[in-house]
């Protein structure tokens, strides 16, 4: 997903807009330090909502104060923005190496005081060309949401011969996938193994990226290894009596490992609500091959090491926002 580096800010500008902070009890507002991108010309705003549940699906904020509109401001320093009411709003004390939901500052109106949080980098809102990000938010409670996707492998193992590498089996993922879809038609990988998929998700940028992170992430994972099978005794009656096999010689073969199955899904996770998480969008595979003739190559046995812990995901953004 989109995501915007902060730059030493060139200059500030405080913009007026409509009347919405004021001195009134509104419990449910929020204020998200938010950069922005129009057309690759960055900027850096406050963007306020009255009600946070009405920034969850990527609606347009109730007002905005744009801080700067040369370039991203540098957040972690003290800062403040003038709405039209003339009531200033200024944060400090925010800190780019917290984790999503993490409390890390404050902030004030000059009639209420606010709680500021870290937030994940992903889209708040569009408006037109413009595409703004949520950096961090303060409001009256935690009302952080963030993207939490799990990935796992199976552990039964299947071992192909001359088969492709994970890298490359992955790939063909692309060639069936239609928008936020993808066809469960099995794909050829070598060896006489086909992989299908199988997917659902919000948005084809959503499938995309967790298919990019299935080629990319799991993927170099997975490669073929050099099996050596040791000779077979010469004096053997299998030996002496067919020549299916080079009885008195070593076989080699390139075998790759696949587990099985494997499973990538992503989840919506509310800090106000950490119970009940929601799931939005899976990506399944499975490997299938023939029966194997036998164990005359000796790979019945072979057992591919484990491919170990499957590096975080990279992030998606919350789903369901517009």
């Amino acid at each position: 997903m989109r995501s915007h580096l902060s730059v030493i800010a060139i200059a500030m500008v405080y913009v007026t807009g409509a009347v919405t902070l004021g001195q009134r009890d509104v419990p449910n507002e929020i204020i998200y330090m938010s950069n922005c991108d129009t057309n690759g010309v960055l900027s850096s705003e406050m963007s306020y909502y009255k009600d946070y549940t009405n920034s969850r699906a990527g609606q347009q904020p109730d007002d905005i104060a744009v801080l700067n509109n040369l370039g991203n401001i540098v957040w972690e320093a003290p800062v403040g923005g003038t709405f039209k009411t003339g009531v200033s709003f200024t944060a400090s004390g925010l800190d780019i190496t917290k984790n999503p939901g993490d409390q890390c500052g404050s902030g004030s109106n000059g009639f209420a005081s606010f709680t500021c949080y870290k937030e994940q980098d992903v889209l708040l809102y569009r408006n037109g060309n413009k595409i703004c990000n949520k950096i961090y938010s303060c409001a009256h409670s935690n009302h952080v949401e963030w993207t939490q996707t799990q990935a796992s492998l199976s552990s039964n193992i299947v071992n192909i011969t001359d088969g492709h590498s994970g890298t490359d089996a992955f790939n063909t993922l692309f060639s069936v996938i239609t928008g936020n879809k993808c066809s469960d038609t099995p794909q050829d990988i070598g060896g006489g193994c086909h992989i299908s998929f199988t997917c659902q998700a919000p948005s084809d940028d959503i499938l995309a990226a967790m298919g990019k992170y299935l080629v990319q992430v799991i993927g170099p994972h997975i490669n073929p290894k050099t099996v050596v099978t040791p000779p077979t005794c010469a004096g053997s009656i299998t030996c002496l009596r067919e020549a299916l096999i080079p009885c008195c010689g070593q076989s080699i073969a390139q075998v790759t490992s696949f587990p099985a199955t494997g499973q990538i899904n992503v989840f919506n996770q509310f800090a106000d609500d950490p119970m009940h998480p929601n799931q939005q969008a899976s990506l399944t595979y499975e490997v299938a091959c023939p029966a194997p003739p036998g164990c005359n190559k000796a790979l019945c046995g072979f057992v591919a090491g484990a491919i170990g812990a499957i590096p975080s995901f990279g992030v998606l953004g919350l789903i369901g926002a517009a």
